[in-house]
């Protein structure tokens, strides 16, 4: 059996269903988004006072 490299590295991981709508709340909320978005969306929100 021939495994393909890429799939040979697979890693299962829990999905995180999260909405535009949810980021925006949280953020309203001075809750976390971390994990929730990549850090650079993150820091561009928090750069530009979005949402607040």
């Amino acid at each position: 059996m021939v495994r393909h490299p890429l799939t040979a590295r697979v890693i299962p991981v829990p999905s995180i269903d999260v909405s535009a709508t949810k980021v925006r709340e949280r953020v309203k909320e001075g809750r976390s988004i971390r994990y929730l978005v990549p850090d650079s969306v993150r820091e561009y929100i928090e750069a530009h006072g979005l949402y607040r």
